[in-house]
């Protein structure tokens, strides 16, 4: 609709808080505190991660595992099982991280090299690497993208 202006509140709300965070002392050097910034760089993936959880393994627990005794008891239970919960999600997030963001991260660079000429196609591919177990149950290290590539050629 012409001439609604609601999205011009949450922008002119959320500019101010950047600039009261910049120039505010006292805000930056709460931001920037260990705690803060190894939230901040889990956020994304509690923000991917909690709805799925929430919605299987703490209902799960809440209504399947918590008995329904005592409003005082089931509190107290249901505490204990939203600290799991979180503690879930932490550790999750953790985990996603260390190592679904670490392979996003080279993926978009070997993209990104590849469209600016930095290196062909090959190149790019070959620094994939996927683990591959062998016989004797050891972890080799491949190089996944290329192997299949040259499955592909012959």
């Amino acid at each position: 609709m012409i001439g609604e202006h609601r999205w011009a509140f949450s922008f002119i709300g959320s500019t101010i808080l950047i600039f009261a965070i910049h120039f505010s002392q006292p805000l930056r050097r709460l931001f920037s505190h260990r705690y803060a910034v190894f939230f901040g760089s889990i956020s994304f993936p509690v923000y991917l991660i909690h709805s799925f959880v929430m919605r299987s393994v703490l209902v799960w627990v809440i209504y399947g595992i918590v008995p329904q005794g005592p409003v005082v008891v089931r509190l107290v239970l249901n505490s204990i099982a939203f600290l799991g919960y979180l503690g879930l999600v932490i550790w999750l997030s953790l985990l996603w991280k260390d190592n679904v963001d670490v392979w996003c991260a080279s993926f978009a660079q070997g993209v990104e090299d590849i469209v600016l000429g930095n290196q062909s196609m090959m190149e790019t591919l070959s620094s994939f690497r996927i683990g591959i177990t062998s016989k004797e149950g050891d972890i080799e290290l491949e190089s996944g993208l290329t192997s299949v590539l040259k499955g592909f050629q012959g």
